[in-house]
């Protein structure tokens, strides 16, 4: 079981790299992407990040949403 978890694991952060690659170029073309960001920003951002995917995966506000992809039946308050 852990094994396949691993596999998707890998597949979305494949996917997920390459669309990331696939955006910049394209931003890249348009002239779009900012000549440089600021460490201040960068902190910002990944703070950021952090906080949605934790909101995603682990809180409470989300577990209907997890319910939707594990086939488990929610439960009630």
């Amino acid at each position: 079981m852990r094994t396949r978890i691993h596999i998707w694991n890998l597949c979305s952060g494949l996917f997920f790299g390459a669309l990331l690659l696939w955006s910049l170029v394209g931003l890249q073309s348009l002239a779009e992407v900012p000549a440089h960001i600021s460490v201040l920003d960068l902190v910002l951002v990944s703070l950021a990040v952090f906080r949605i995917t934790r909101l995603v995966e682990y809180d409470t506000i989300t577990q209907f949403v997890r319910d939707w992809f594990s086939g488990a039946s929610p439960k009630s308050l």
